[in-house]
């Protein structure tokens, strides 16, 4: 069985979360392409999104701290500036999902549905900085057309 967040995943949505949204702006550094940084994230995420959260009892028991830390990306693995054991463990216990990552302009915008408030999006926030981006934007949801006038107005540039 796959998780909604597992799907999400792999769909660009454009719609607003049914709950509590929240919406992360990243830019890659380094010259990246945003779409690399954005594959990056997924390529993390897909992994996590597959091992659920707490809600999701269906999918069994969750893996052990080992399992979850050989299943994740080397290049990860590797180039991880905080505690791995850490960031898994926050994990299961999250209360959001990954509802839409996408690229816009030059820059990605990834959005999260929660079913409560307040939430922790460290963990997300980790992975993103590893896959070598730097978060602009981290609040409420806001609509693509929204973010690509914010990241205009504010004239940012890497």
């Amino acid at each position: 069985m796959q998780t909604q967040e597992f799907l999400n995943l792999k769909y660009e949505h454009t719609r607003q979360p049914e709950c509590f949204g929240r919406t992360i702006i990243a830019f890659p550094l380094h010259g990246m392409p945003a779409i690399t940084l954005l594959n990056r994230v997924k390529d993390v995420w897909s992994t996590v999104a597959s091992w659920g959260t707490w809600r999701d009892e269906e999918l069994g028991e969750w893996p052990t701290d080992d399992e979850c830390e050989k299943m994740l990306p080397d290049w990860f693995r590797a180039d991880s500036k905080f505690s791995l054991q850490a960031w898994i463990s926050d994990l299961h216990d999250r209360d959001w999902i990954w509802l839409s990552g996408s690229v816009l302009n030059e820059f990605v915008k990834i959005d999260l549905d929660s079913q409560s408030l307040p939430i922790s999006t460290w963990m997300l926030e980790a992975v993103i900085e590893s896959s070598d981006g730097i978060i602009f934007f981290q609040d409420s949801w806001i609509s693509d057309n929204f973010a690509i006038a914010l990241v205009a107005q504010c004239n940012w540039r890497q």
